[in-house]
């Protein structure tokens, strides 16, 4: 009876962790995909060459672990409730601004960057090709990303 009741606790504080596992896993499987499917499009919208996608990628994935980090650093300050804005000082409210304005300020640096290094090794008209083609990209996964969305809400 113990024994039971011991594998019952044990089963109701590890069954949380599996499901957390099993949707961390299906979210790095859905995020590679996504990632799988964006090197196809923008290799094919920029029609890269092989030489160009060796040089290429390094640099956009480079800049892309930066971005993430850059975003996961904003996302880590302090968050602010809003219906509290009314109550804070003005000193207080400035220095919220402030930091906003830092964020964008340490992205356009890094997005100027990405840029500078690109113009390295790809023609212009490649690199405008590849802002269009993220676009693009991001337009077309919101869509199917949509779809699937109202797909799955009609059949359940």
């Amino acid at each position: 009876m113990k024994t039971s009741l011991i594998y019952s606790a044990l089963l109701i504080l590890i069954f949380p962790f599996s499901i957390f596992s099993q949707q961390n896993e299906r979210n790095k499987e859905f995020k590679k995909e996504i990632e799988l499917r964006k090197i196809g499009f923008l290799t094919e919208k920029m029609s890269l060459t092989t030489e160009e996608a060796q040089v290429f990628w390094p640099i956009y994935n480079e800049f892309n672990t930066k971005k993430e980090a850059c975003m996961k650093e904003n996302r880590g300050k302090k968050k602010i409730d809003m219906s509290l804005l009314d109550t804070m000082s003005e000193k207080d409210l400035n220095e919220l601004a402030e930091r906003e304005i830092e964020s964008a300020r340490k992205m356009l640096e890094l997005r100027v960057q990405y840029h500078e290094n690109l113009k390295k090794v790809l023609a212009v008209k490649k690199i405008i090709l590849l802002y269009e083609a993220e676009k693009e990209f991001k337009k077309t996964l919101l869509k199917d990303l949509r779809y699937e969305r109202n797909a799955n809400r009609k059949k359940h």
